[in-house]
This record gives structure tokens, C-alpha cells and sequence, in this order.
């Protein structure tokens, strides 16, 4: 395991704290929302199930990119290589938007030099040095791309998908297919989103996925509680401190729906 900076750390709280954020929108949402139906007074109960929707993706995306930035990296190049790069997509694609106040044109300047040291930095990464020519060219491509999602192992730089990043977390591969392919439909304006929400209302139907969508949020997040346990020392010493049915769940859905080699050692290192 790396060693932490107070700033890799904040960094690893505010994720798990937009995670979490999202986890009360999705309990609100679920609760239905109220509509007053104009000139009638009355008032119009719905659940929205694609809002729902886009947040547990949401979710997923933080998982992912909180395994891949925090809990993944081995040593410190890899996890300051990891953790860099996702701080230089984020600078590149704000410093790109135009500044109109003054106090945005300042923070842009202070960002565009915070910018140009971070590239600086991951140019003398150990492990960018034993970069080839060839892989040192496509790893400053992926900075002008302003992507984050990729790796360097054995003097090489890969670009990764968000589906490789699932994969890489442990979550197996016919459940990541369902979660994946479900929310994808549903976020996006396809024609399978339409067709879905035409028939959303119908029956059962919508009260049917939102027990689906309640049950896809707590697995994202319970394989978060789990990753914050293998980062965390304060985090692995609360959750093991006292046993709950909390802590089971925990431990129950990343069992199931994890590999056994990602996931065993979490739990043997975090107790030991």
C-alpha cells in the first residue's frame, strides 16, 4: 500500500461523500415525487425511475474511479502515476472553460500553473521513465485527451474503459454485464430508454425496478464501504471494531458479487 498525502486523502473522502450524497437523492426520489397538474389543483404522484437511474450510475462511476485512483495502485509510482493523472483530466477540462468574472480568471491562472506542475510531475514517474518512445508519446496523448482511465505496467501505457474498470475492481463479469447494460439503456436517450419509460407505469412496473435499482445502489456502495476498509486504517479499525448486520451485508455482497481473490484479502489483511 502507498503511503497517504492529507491531499490523496481528502481527495478519497470527498468521493465516497459524492457517493453517499447521491445514496440521499436516491431515497428521496424513491419516495415519489408529488406534481401539482396545473388548473386542477390536484396532485400527481410519480416515481422517477430514470433519475433514479442516473445517479446509481453516477455511483458506479465513483466506485470505479475510486478503486482505479485509490484502492488499486501497488506502491507509490503507481498510485501517484494513478492519482495525477485524474487530477490533470479534471484541471485540463476546467481550465478549458472561459473565465468571465475575475475572481474565475485568477483561480484559472493558479489552476493553469497547478496544471503544468502536475505534468511536469508525471513526467519523471519512475514508471513513466521506462516508458519506450512509442509509449511515452501515447501516454502525453492521453493527457492532451484529458483521460485519466489508463495504466502503465511492464513498460507499457493502456487505455481503459469503464468496463475495464469494473473488471479490474473484482465485480464478475455476468453481473457487471446486467448492471452495466441496465443502467446504460436507462441514462442515455435511446430508444430502449423510451420504450422502457412508456412502459414504466404500467402495473407494477415501476415499483418492480425501483426494488431492482435499491438493491444496485447498495451493492455500489457496499463495495465502497469495503475498498474505504483496505485504503483506510481509521475506516478498517471501525468496521471490524464491532459485528452488525451492517457489516455483514457488507462483507455478504462483495463476497457474491466480487471475485474471491480481490476480496479475501481485503478482509484477511484489513483484520490482521
Amino acid at each position: 500500500m502507498a503511503s497517504h498525502t492529507s491531499e490523496r486523502d481528502a481527495h478519497a473522502k470527498l468521493i465516497v461523500q459524492k457517493s453517499f450524497l447521491h445514496s440521499l437523492s436516491i431515497f428521496e426520489l424513491a419516495k415519489n415525487s408529488t406534481l401539482k397538474v396545473h388548473n386542477t389543483g390536484k396532485d400527481f404522484s410519480i416515481l422517477d425511475i430514470q433519475s433514479i437511474n442516473s445517479l446509481i450510475r453516477s455511483q458506479l462511476e465513483a466506485y470505479c474511479c475510486f478503486n482505479h485512483v485509490f484502492t488499486t495502485p501497488i506502491g507509490e509510482a503507481q498510485s501517484k502515476f494513478a492519482h495525477d493523472s485524474w487530477m490533470i483530466s479534471g484541471l485540463n477540462y476546467r481550465n478549458t472553460a472561459r473565465a468571465k468574472m475575475p475572481e474565475h480568471k485568477k483561480k484559472k491562472i493558479k489552476e493553469r500553473k497547478e496544471l503544468n506542475e502536475l505534468i511536469v510531475n508525471v513526467y519523471k514517474n519512475r514508471l513513466v521513465k521506462t516508458l519506450t518512445p512509442d509509449q511515452h508519446k501515447k501516454l502525453k496523448q492521453f493527457i492532451k485527451q484529458k483521460d485519466w482511465k489508463c495504466k502503465i505496467r511492464n513498460r507499457k501505457c493502456y487505455k481503459l474503459s469503464w468496463r475495464d474498470l469494473l473488471l479490474n475492481s473484482g465485480m464478475k463479469k455476468s453481473l457487471f454485464q446486467d448492471y452495466y447494460n441496465y443502467l446504460s439503456f436507462n441514462s442515455h436517450p435511446t430508444f430502449i430508454s423510451v420504450l422502457q419509460l412508456g412502459d414504466m407505469y404500467q402495473g407494477e412496473t415501476a415499483q418492480n425496478n425501483l426494488a431492482i435499482q435499491l438493491s444496485m445502489s447498495r451493492t455500489v456502495l457496499n463495495f465502497l464501504i469495503l475498498d474505504m476498509v483496505k485504503y483506510s486504517k481509521e475506516c478498517s479499525d471501525y468496521f471490524f471494531a464491532n459485528k452488525s448486520k451492517q457489516q455483514m451485508l457488507v462483507i455478504l455482497d462483495n463476497r457474491v458479487c466480487r471475485y474471491k481473490n480481490i476480496v479475501e484479502p481485503i478482509l484477511k489483511n484489513s483484520r490482521a
